[in-house]
């Protein structure tokens, strides 16, 4: 016997939430690193201890983290440091939230660009970007010697 209206429910299709107001686990994999780009991150009280300014990979252990530029004035002397992306969870209010205090921010060590690269292509969402993706190495980065050809 078919349903009347009031009796069907629809059922929440795939892809039908906007990432930026859904507050369910792990949202901020449906983001793209050009959306996460300049956000606000505050900390579990609300005060913002910096901005997004870039996510990467790490060439070390290929983990996806979240540049983000804390502290200084008018956007000079901020320190920046790389956070893995799962320690940031995203709020309603269009901004960022770590659970970590800016002091405990600022004791990290420093964003070392050349120990990264930048996730690209930048506007696909961190969830598609795979863990065993190949990370292109650095040449400044490997202390190995250079290899010889042998002599023919």
């Amino acid at each position: 016997m078919p349903e009347s209206d009031a009796e069907r429910t629809e059922m929440p299709q795939m892809g039908d939430k906007d990432p930026l107001t859904t507050t369910t686990e792990n949202t901020i994999f449906a983001l793209s690193p050009d959306q996460l780009t300049n956000m606000t991150v505050v900390d579990p009280l609300g005060n913002e201890v910096g901005k997004i300014k870039q996510v990467v990979r790490s060439r070390h252990n290929e983990t996806i983290e979240a540049v983000i530029a804390s502290g200084g004035l008018l956007g000079f002397g901020a320190k920046e440091i790389a956070v893995p992306i799962d320690t940031l969870e995203l709020s309603d209010q269009h901004y960022l939230e770590i659970h970590a205090s800016s002091e405990e921010l600022k004791a990290r060590e420093d964003y070392i660009p050349q120990a990264y690269v930048a996730l690209e292509p930048s506007d696909k969402p961190i969830s598609e970007f795979e863990a065993v993706e190949p990370v292109p190495a650095d040449p400044a980065m490997d202390a190995s010697p250079p290899k010889r050809m042998a002599p023919e």
